[in-house]
């Protein structure tokens, strides 16, 4: 079991995401040296308290059980698998931005925005989706 591959996924979506260790250990139960310790990979947690912080890290249940059974997931697969799922969300946030836009007739301007959007660092950009998404699901 990978679980450094597992800690590298669920450190880069907190990070994503923008979110600190006590807020995940306070949404998961638990407190924030037993989050850093499974995002370093040094313990092998019960899967309730793992499902938990996926939730709340907003990750996909399906990438943990892929990390934790492939014995030769490394610490990068975890991030890239986190990237992937942070993209797929970034590119659904803008799709649906995009359709939106066009149903206002203000396509001149959305294109200005994504232009912006677009000249930003990948790393800034997925903070700031993030964070978008997070507030969107705090106001639902």
């Amino acid at each position: 079991m990978s679980m450094i591959a597992t800690g590298a996924y669920l450190w880069t979506l907190r990070e994503a995401i923008g979110l600190s260790r006590d807020d995940v250990a306070h949404e998961a139960g638990t407190n924030n040296v037993q989050i850093m310790r499974i995002e370093k990979g040094e313990i092998d947690t019960r899967g309730s308290l793992l499902l938990s912080v996926v939730r709340a890290v907003k990750g996909n249940a399906e990438h943990i059980a892929q990390l934790l059974l492939d014995a030769s997931a490394t610490e990068e697969d975890g991030r890239n698998l986190a990237i992937s799922w942070i993209n797929r969300e970034t590119t659904s946030a803008i799709d649906e931005f995009i359709a939106d836009v066009k149903k206002d007739n203000k396509v001149s301007e959305a294109l200005k925005l994504i232009q912006q959007l677009e000249a930003l660092d990948p790393s800034s950009l997925d903070r700031l989706l993030g964070y978008g998404q997070s507030l969107l699901d705090r106001n639902r």
